[in-house]
């Protein structure tokens, strides 16, 4: 997992990207601090061998889980009473539910701390746009060299989806069916299929460097883009086809 001070300069260096998405920003760099401290802990207890669910299971009947969700909770001003209670709402999406914020925080330190784990024996590959770790789907992407690969916005597990540019939820991969709709300077496109009709977000800058769980909120500037995919045709620098945005090149901070 990458460091707080990584984590504190991609938040201001990159805020204008997700601006309207009224990210707290004191607040994320709270949490962050706290996740961190909780992962490098969920790290001793971890084992690899297993999924992911299976760890939660076993760090919360040592009851670990509940006691990092109340460190969390006292940041965000989530108290949590129940722990039972609190992580069956969280894993629901109840989040109104006392706790859940704070439970479900305190389960993602642990997914980021695996998913890292996972990472450290290399970038694993799955063409599709499900997280391999915690089976949320994603709709981030970004360009490494050759490869698009897929970001989880949970646990930040990265994985290589091809080394073209295809649909990660038909598989689609002729570019008159894929295309991408972004301006001229091409950093953060958003992607269509029109065979399956979804969409996806894709940094295509690769000086873009932040930590793997920003990634996804950096991406969201792609939704600037939405109207012209849903008309099908951007006009003029508005539309791009994948042919155009392939090419190399740098690109000014």
């Amino acid at each position: 997992m990458e460091g707080l001070d990584e984590f504190r300069k991609a938040i201001a260096k990159y805020g204008h990207f997700f601006k309207h998405a009224r990210v707290d920003k004191a607040q994320a760099i709270s949490v962050e601090e706290a996740q961190q401290a909780i992962a490098e802990r969920a790290r001793g207890e971890l084992d690899t061998g297993v999924g992911l669910e299976v760890n939660v299971e076993r760090l919360a009947s040592k009851g670990l889980l509940a006691r990092w969700a109340e460190e969390i909770g006292g940041r965000i001003g989530d108290e949590v009473g129940d722990a039972g209670r609190a992580i069956q709402a969280a894993l629901e999406g109840r989040l109104e539910e006392p706790g859940a914020r704070a439970m479900l925080l305190a389960i993602q330190a642990v997914a980021r701390a695996y998913a890292d784990m996972l990472l450290e024996r290399g970038v694993g590959y799955e063409p599709s746009a499900r997280c391999p770790v915690c089976g949320l789907e994603s709709r981030t992407m970004v360009k490494r060299g050759k490869w698009f690969n897929m970001v989880c916005h949970f646990c930040g597990y990265e994985w290589r989806v091809s080394d073209k540019m295809v649909c990660p939820y038909c598989g689609e991969s002729n570019p008159v069916a894929v295309g991408a709709y972004g301006d001229r300077a091409r950093r953060v496109m958003l992607a269509k299929c029109h065979t399956c009709n979804s969409t996806w977000r894709v940094i295509m800058d690769e000086t873009i460097k932040a930590p793997r769980i920003l990634l996804p909120l950096i991406a969201l500037k792609a939704e600037q883009f939405k109207v012209f995919a849903r008309l099908g045709d951007g006009g003029g620098d508005a539309s791009l086809e994948w042919g155009q945005v392939h090419a190399e090149g740098g690109h000014e901070e």
